[in-house]
């Protein structure tokens, strides 16, 4: 891996996992890594708290499992968040801006399938087959 930032080039990157954690403090995807200095691994760590999609510090195992689909939506938020910041150091590289645009979308969508199973269905969320196994 570079040890170079993605964003500014800077020396010394440290690894950011883009779609980070989940509520219980396991890795999402622990091999998909980017290299960010360590200010610019702080301002995407800011973005996500921003948007409330911040990374578990806790890894409360009380906290209760996500479903499949909140995975799902929460690393594509985290890749918009990550593809936003990226698409603003390279505005002549327009796509990684589509990119996370497209990522922001598909989130939405299915945080509007998660909403209308929650109306829908109430006890889906008991239903094993909706979580994954933790790797």
């Amino acid at each position: 891996m570079s040890t170079q930032c993605l964003y500014c080039a800077g020396d010394n990157a440290l690894r950011h996992h883009p779609t980070g954690r989940d509520n219980q403090g396991s890795y999402l995807d622990s091999g998909l890594m980017l290299p960010f200095c360590h200010d610019h691994h702080e301002l995407i760590h800011d973005d996500w708290r921003t948007l409330d999609i911040q990374d578990s510090d806790s890894g409360e195992r009380s906290a209760p499992r996500l479903s499949l689909v909140e995975r799902v939506e929460l690393r594509l938020r985290r890749l918009a968040a990550t593809a936003g910041r990226i698409a603003a150091a390279f505005p002549r590289c327009a796509w990684i801006g589509e990119l996370a645009r497209s990522f922001k979308r598909w989130a939405d969508e299915l945080a509007c399938f998660i909403a209308a199973l929650d109306r829908r269905d109430t006890e889906w969320r008991s239903d094993g087959s909706f979580f994954p196994a933790v790797v």
